[in-house]
């Protein structure tokens, strides 16, 4: 069995010689069981990491002295080929006792995880390229594999935040975490795409609001899901520009509705998107009843020429980022639901996008028939004056 395996399944010592290797170390490395066996694991894997398995072996090993529970290491390492080049494996050891609990040797296997190790190559140079966090989540042992900065995004200090499911846990607002953690053990039994919005907490307290879409990866034996791919964006900005349009339009809603004049915004092909409910005190139609007459009908015929003239001469005029220069105040005259008339003064404004495209006319309309009565009198009572 050990001689057809994938893995490479060896036997060590403490100071990493080797007693056994399978014979699959030659499919994987290009050395021969025997070649691997005249070596110690020192000249079989790069110096960095050499060090870092001395490390954790150290760590095993004082665990062990203190009689401390100890769990077998698994760790990434970069081993040496035959032909020069090098390869990512897992390396997953487990130690051996005699009967007197002392330490004997170590077993353990070798997996080839190279292309996965240039896929995280590839993630981490992407999230280098975005704002957003990439991210794959081992669902057996939940480590959280971070491509991209993390620590900096929340405000720690590289490598403050650990690559686990719990220290991202800890992170997320307390009045969110339920529901979020709910989803995920919603994602775990049905293996859909996994989608949420929570509210992340920096290290100086700061609310910082993420959105997450993740992938499930499954186990090609067991069927279930092994690993998560995932994407995490702030979207911060996009959430405090909504909140900040969602106040200004409820402040033009306050506005617009308790005030004596009528306000309103035309599309550039005349149709009415929003009139204020003024509109009724000043001309008895709803503001429903006043968008369904087309623009011709909303004013007497010659006021409506009035209106065309200077609609015309705005749009033949007007460039992509340029207003034209032309008047934005006029008066006018608009038929009542009742069947009389009423003057009023129109002050228009165009509105443009970021882009300098035109979106609408936002326009006031102020009752100005006292006004207009008072001129018409006013050459009157000079006539009569004369003539007295």
């Amino acid at each position: 069995m050990t001689e057809s395996a994938n893995d490479i399944i060896f036997t060590m010592s403490a100071t990493g010689k080797f007693f056994y290797v399978s014979s699959s170390v030659k499919n994987i490395t290009g050395f021969t069981p025997e070649e691997i066996l005249e070596n110690c694991l020192k000249e079989l894997v790069t110096e960095e990491s050499f060090n870092y398995i001395t490390g954790v072996i150290g760590t095993f090993f004082s665990k062990l002295q203190k009689g401390t529970p100890v769990k077998a290491p698994v760790f990434e390492i970069e081993i040496l080929c035959k032909n020069v080049s090098t390869l990512w494996v897992e390396l997953n050891v487990n130690p051996v006792f005699d009967e007197e609990k002392n330490f004997r040797y170590f077993t353990g296997t070798m997996r080839d995880i190279n292309d996965r190790k240039q896929a995280e190559e590839r993630f981490r140079i992407a999230a280098e390229c975005t704002n957003d966090l990439i991210y794959e989540w081992d669902m057996k042992n939940n480590h959280l594999k971070w491509f991209g900065n993390i620590d900096e995004a929340l405000g720690y200090d590289q490598g403050e935040i650990s690559e686990t499911l719990n220290a991202w846990s800890e992170r997320v607002h307390p009045d969110d975490l339920q529901a979020v953690m709910k989803k995920i053990e919603n994602y775990r039994n049905t293996g859909d795409i996994f989608q949420a919005e929570y509210r992340m907490i920096t290290k100086s307290g700061q609310i910082r609001h993420w959105k997450e879409h993740g992938t499930p990866i499954f186990d090609d034996v067991t069927k279930e899901i092994s690993r998560t791919i995932g994407v995490c964006s702030d979207v911060t900005d996009k959430k405090e520009s909504e909140k900040a349009l969602k106040e200004s339009e409820e402040m033009f809603r306050l506005i617009a509705e308790n005030a004596n004049d009528v306000i309103w915004i035309l599309d550039a092909s005349g149709n009415t998107l929003y009139v204020s409910p003024s509109v009724e005190n000043l001309r008895g139609f709803t503001p429903e009843e006043l968008k369904s007459l087309s623009i011709e009908e909303r004013f007497t015929p010659q006021s409506f020429q009035d209106l065309m003239e200077l609609w015309n001469a705005f749009f033949s005029t007007f460039k992509k980022g340029f207003i034209p220069d032309v008047p934005r105040t006029i008066e006018l005259e608009q038929p009542c639901k009742d069947g009389s008339t009423v003057w009023v003064e129109m002050h228009i404004n165009p509105v443009i996008d970021n882009e300098g495209k035109f979106k609408f006319f936002l326009g006031i309309s102020r009752n100005i028939d006292k006004r207009k009565i008072n001129v018409t009198i006013q050459p009157t009572t000079i006539s009569l004056l004369i003539l007295i």
